[in-house]
């Protein structure tokens, strides 16, 4: 064993001079040698990440480490603050997660582990991004004009880069993308014909992250020129 001490001291010396750390994740001495079974160095094997969501929505952190007897201790850093640990029920896991507020946008996250003879090591730092929640705030109405003028559906919404995609559906059809020039902007239009009369109408917003929502359906009522006018009375 006096053998052992001293080969495992002098590999160690040696990382030690060449500046590296100690990432084997094996035994540094065969078992055979100085008897000892399933030694491993603490260390990472991978990283958290950085985490963009919109807020409401859940953030999820994660790291992955090798050693014995992990213990795990996520931390947090709000801008021109100081680390302290999170008093999320998930922090001393490997998998932290959190419901994001428009608080936590900025926010920098890092996880320490520790193994079993109190070794420590530090993961990187991951910021927490947030986006506004995607929300729709007016909806499209009914429209109701004559054949040969402009018919408008309107929608409004909240979130970070939206994008629209107007739909319309005729009797009988499945939802289809419009074709109008105004089929992706907030505010829909089109020269209406007599088909056009039944067909309802719907807009779907994306944000930057990949969220979507539909608005409610609404009908395009097409009237005729003869219908329009009103009666001499």
């Amino acid at each position: 064993m006096r053998k052992c001490k001293l080969i495992i001291e002098k590999i160690i010396a040696s990382f030690i001079l060449c500046g590296c750390l100690l990432l084997e994740s094996t035994a540094l001495v065969s078992a055979s040698e100085c008897g000892l079974y399933g030694v491993q160095i603490l260390h990472l094997v991978s990283q958290p990440i950085n985490c963009s969501v919109s807020v409401g929505s859940q953030a999820r952190f994660a790291v992955k480490a090798e050693g014995t007897g992990l213990k795990y201790q996520w931390q947090v850093k709000f801008p021109n603050e100081s680390w302290k640990n999170s008093g999320s029920t998930t922090a001393t896991t490997a998998t932290y997660s959190f419901t994001t507020e428009e608080k936590h946008n900025g926010m920098l996250v890092r996880c320490i582990v520790k193994d079993a003879s109190g070794n420590i090591v530090t993961s990187n730092e991951a910021k927490c991004s947030t986006a506004e929640a995607l929300r729709i705030t007016g909806q499209p109405s009914n429209c109701s004009v004559s054949v040969g003028s402009q018919a408008r559906f309107a929608v409004k919404a909240e979130g970070t880069g939206l994008k629209y995609q107007w739909q319309v559906k005729f009797p009988n059809e499945s939802w289809k993308n419009s074709g109008s020039t105004t089929a992706t902007t907030a505010t829909y239009s089109f020269t209406t014909e007599g088909k056009h009369n039944g067909m309802l109408v719907r807009c779907i917003v994306k944000d930057a992250s990949g969220n979507s929502i539909i608005s409610s359906e609404v009908k395009a009522n097409i009237i005729s020129v003869e219908d329009w006018e009103l009666p001499i009375m």
